[in-house]
């Protein structure tokens, strides 16, 4: 196959992105020709990303130089049969394409099912399991949160999400990482066999089997993001007796509100915040790590760090929140926590550092897991699957 990825961006920026690289560099080594089209450049490695593919294109339809070729331009110019979309909208895409191109989409996260994108109310902080609608707006459904930039919020609305949801129900497929997404999508209107889960993997060599370190320290990798519930960690922590210490590993804009916390808290010479890392030097920790923590706050779509912690043979404490049950199994690989309880957290946490073969026992477990369940492989060829031209949409082709 010719497959044309889009995104927003061009270069490393989130899981996302890394999903697209490792996709594209396994379908190529199967044979298939891989293309990229983007609206912006991205500030990580966007040389290094542009590598993995036979052609890349800026296109003004997802935000580029006006003066860049349409989307519709790129599809013929390298003869693909199948359009992978990845962070980008999908309204207005359908129209510009024939019904002979499959257009297919990976849904990341939660933007089109709500308006602030985080998918947990406001004033609570609990999980939100409403489907879009003006109940929103009684929530601050109008601003969103800016992560990045100067700006601390934006203004949103219901609306947006139902054109983005309708142009999406015009596509062949959409792909989700786990079945909390796919029921996410169809209390929103989506009809449930367009919804195909894919769980992710990624390609990770085979690695030597270790034992629980001796250590005692808490690892934590990811957004530092009010999402990621890195103050909930840091509560939690404040209750966990011993000898322990713990690394946050990972940049964003909630550090300086997480690094007073921890100060307060009396942490700040137990809790280290590391910030940014490479991948091979992001490995090291994990290996050095006796508990993974993920301590999120928004319903993960499916949670990457569990599946890294468990290729690194280390148990993982979470909250039981998004598509995380569908990886975690309380008591076998780790332990999964009741919504934002940072007692529980906080006695699982114990109990993972002071019984050697409780710890040894859970990495072992997920080391199975991750093995059995998530095979990059197996994952490459449902993708193939999904991608193929061979399977077309009905409602695209009554059109």
């Amino acid at each position: 196959m010719n497959i044309l990825f889009t995104n927003d961006r061009l270069g490393y920026a989130g899981g996302a992105e890394k999903n697209i690289a490792h996709v594209a560099a396994g379908l190529k080594r199967r044979g298939h020709r891989v293309y990229f089209a983007y609206g912006a450049r991205g500030s990580v490695e966007p040389e290094k990303f542009a590598a993995l593919f036979d052609g890349v294109f800026e296109t003004h339809v997802l935000g580029g130089d006006p003066d860049t070729p349409s989307l519709a331009d790129i599809v013929r110019s390298v003869g693909s049969q199948t359009v992978y979309m990845h962070r980008v909208s999908p309204v207005g895409v359908a129209e510009q394409l024939p019904n002979s191109v499959r257009l297919v989409r990976m849904v990341h996260d939660h933007d089109m099912c709500c308006p602030r994108r985080h998918k947990y109310f406001a004033y609570s902080g609990r999980v939100c399991d409403r489907p879009v609608g003006a109940a929103c707006f009684l929530d601050c459904g109008f601003l969103r949160r800016c992560d990045e930039g100067k700006l601390k919020f934006s203004l949103s609305h219901v609306a947006n999400c139902r054109t983005e949801l309708r142009a999406s129900s015009q596509l062949d497929a959409l792909l989700v990482a786990s079945s909390y997404m796919k029921r996410e999508l169809v209390i929103n209107g989506i009809r449930p066999s367009l919804v195909k889960v894919l769980p992710p993997a990624v390609p990770f060599p085979e690695r030597r089997q270790t034992s629980s370190p001796a250590g005692h320290t808490i690892l934590f990798a990811g957004q530092l993001v009010k999402g990621k519930g890195v103050d909930l960690l840091l509560r939690a922590l404040n209750k966990v007796g011993g000898n322990w210490d713990a690394k946050i590993v990972g940049a964003g804009s909630d550090l300086a509100n997480l690094t007073r916390l921890a100060s307060g808290l009396g942490l700040s010479d137990r809790v280290e915040f590391v910030g940014r890392v490479g991948s091979e030097e992001l490995s090291n920790y994990y290996d050095a790590a006796r508990v993974v923590v993920v301590p999120s706050r928004w319903p993960e779509p499916f949670g990457m760090v569990g599946l890294e912690a468990m290729h690194h043979q280390r148990p993982v404490v979470a909250f039981d929140v998004g598509g995380i049950s569908e990886w975690l199994f309380d008591g076998i690989n780790g332990s999964l926590v009741p919504e934002q309880d940072i007692d529980v957290f906080a006695a699982a946490l114990t109990e993972i550092l002071l019984n050697d073969v409780r710890a040894a026992g859970m990495g072992a477990s997920g080391k199975k897991i991750a093995r059995n369940l998530f095979s990059f492989d197996s994952y490459l060829t449902a993708l193939e699957n999904q991608l193929s031209i061979e399977d077309t949409s009905e409602v695209r082709n009554a059109v």
